[in-house]
């Protein structure tokens, strides 16, 4: 049995749903979700990164009453999101920015935002729970401070990234991405304060690479690619704290 909890063709606060990306549950009544975009699809993710607009948001669905409220706006690619284990509060990455929100949704900061890590070594992607109130992030695509990074040069040229979009096709932008792209598969363990306490390292992405998502399961860590049809699994026990 299916029940149609939100409708495609719907819109909020006059601007369509584009691009739905990841969720959570706060209850059985109200669903978080992220739309990263309000301009692009899935298909067109690329185009969201070298537009650099913030058009994407977080939405909450009350599913009693069909309503959907935006609580947060005006993020660069919200990608990711998952609650904290008390759910006053939930993380959401900031795909466009390498970087990761926290906002609350209950208590005595309810609708404060913060910046609960910037700078990350690299695009986060999904976010979720690990042992001992920890997070797990995949990144989508590592950055190196010694190694040119395609993204990190055009972050301050918008004209010639407004050039590229509508010049360049974009099978042929992404190909040129993926040049300059690292072959480095890279996850992280952050603290609840938002500290990097552990990383795990394909430096040549010879298993994987470009994880998009890292789940914590009876001792061992299984990690998901956008780009790989398969699912890799590491003992957690290796991980070196």
């Amino acid at each position: 049995q299916r029940t149609v909890v939100l409708k495609k063709q719907a819109e909020v606060n006059g601007k369509p749903m584009k691009f739905l990306n990841d969720i959570d549950i706060v209850n059985q009544d109200v669903l978080i979700f992220t739309d990263s975009s309000t301009k692009w699809d899935r298909r067109h993710l690329m185009n969201i990164l070298l537009e650099g607009i913030p058009n994407g948001r977080v939405l909450r669905l009350t599913r009693s009453t069909g309503k959907i409220d935006v609580i947060m706006d005006k993020l660069y690619f919200p990608n990711g999101i998952q609650l904290f284990p008390d759910k006053q509060s939930f993380l959401v990455s900031e795909t466009g920015l390498a970087r990761i929100k926290r906002y609350w949704i209950a208590g005595p900061r309810l609708g404060e935002t913060e910046i609960f890590i910037d700078n990350l070594p690299g695009l986060p992607d999904n976010i979720r729970p690990g042992s001992n109130g920890t997070f797990w992030i995949g990144l989508a695509t590592v950055r190196h401070s010694d190694r040119f990074s395609l993204l990190d040069y055009l972050a301050d040229k918008p004209f010639i990234r407004k050039c590229i979009l509508q010049l360049v096709p974009e099978r042929q932008w992404e190909w040129l991405q993926s040049m300059f792209a690292a072959k480095h598969a890279l996850i992280l363990q952050l603290s609840e304060e938002g500290q990097i306490i552990a990383s795990a390292h394909d430096p040549t992405g010879q298993v994987i690479k470009e994880v998009s998502q890292v789940t914590e399961a009876n001792g061992h860590l299984y990690l998901g690619s956008y780009r790989a049809p398969f699912i890799a699994r590491l003992r957690k026990d290796l991980i070196v704290y």
